[in-house]
């Protein structure tokens, strides 16, 4: 996987343009109402979401395991970048109040969903915040691909993706998690999503 993320930020820039993804408005109304202030970000990329948040009075640490994506960020003094994958991040040395997470989880294969779960669980303190938005099985690109697990699938590229039903998601995180809100949303990439918000017990 780093070396298609490596690949595809060297040939195309920024993906995904200057913009966050407005689902950032969503958790950022969620993390408020619970008095979140410093966040990690796994699967940042280039920053566009740790720019949003920092923008806004949070402590922000992004984190990716794509060296070229992370060069592409904006050299902003209110953002930590590290290196390295969720999958594998050593534990952070003062825990984090919570977690945003973009569209990451649904590039894992099942086994390592549960691990991106359990150790983003791990970088915050108790009690802490998680949010979460997947792509839903709504997404015209649903079924296209080679099958390789439930509801999952291999596209062209060779990037495997999962996509989410309302159940799917819920049944994620309601062994491990508290669920405060969830829902569905249009994002301004043009996918639909789903979002979970929770709180770690």
């Amino acid at each position: 996987m780093k070396d298609f993320w490596n690949n595809r930020f060297k040939e195309e820039g920024k993906i995904w343009g200057e913009e966050p993804s407005s689902i950032t408005t969503v958790a950022n109304g969620l993390f408020k109402e619970k008095k979140v202030k410093n966040l990690l970000i796994p699967g940042c990329s280039y920053g566009r979401n740790a720019d949003f948040f920092a923008a806004d009075g949070y402590q922000v640490s992004g984190m990716d395991i794509s060296r070229q994506g992370l060069r592409l960020a904006i050299n902003n003094p209110a953002i930590k970048y590290l290196m390295n994958s969720i999958l594998e991040a050593p534990l952070a040395g003062e825990p984090y109040d919570g977690v945003f997470c973009h569209r990451l989880l649904d590039l894992f294969a099942a086994a390592d969903r549960k691990q991106c779960l359990a150790k983003a669980a791990a970088q915050i303190k108790d009690k802490g915040y998680l949010f979460f938005s997947v792509l839903a099985n709504k997404d015209p690109g649903f079924g296209q691909g080679e099958p390789s697990e439930e509801n999952t699938f291999v596209k062209e590229n060779g990037c495997q993706v999962h996509y989410f039903s309302e159940e799917d998601l819920i049944n994620h995180f309601v062994d491990v998690f508290s669920i405060i809100d969830l829902g569905f949303f249009n994002d301004n990439s043009g996918h639909p999503l789903y979002y979970i918000f929770v709180q770690k017990m």
